[in-house]
């Protein structure tokens, strides 16, 4: 049970992260199609999902993987501070 348990958390986290992304991407669509953003974030693919968005999402992600926790945990509380 206990393995299944454990299997299961792990699916939702993956799950969760999908989702996460899915909604930051449309979150930068939303805001280029406002101005907020360059108008590159606001184009589609053929099948309608945010393609920069996406990139850019993963390239922050990617860019936030080789830093240590400690360090993610500095930028999160002063991003906290700020708002």
């Amino acid at each position: 049970l206990g393995a299944w348990v454990v299997f299961a958390a792990g699916i939702s986290n993956l799950a969760m992260f999908q989702g996460e992304m899915s909604s930051d991407a449309f979150q930068i669509l939303g805001m280029a199609e406002r101005g907020y953003l360059p108008k590159m974030f606001a184009k589609r693919s053929r099948y309608g999902t945010p393609t920069w968005g996406i990139v850019l999402g993963a390239a922050v992600i990617m860019a936030m993987s080789v830093t240590d926790l400690s360090s993610l945990i500095e930028m999160l509380n002063f991003n906290y501070s700020v708002s």
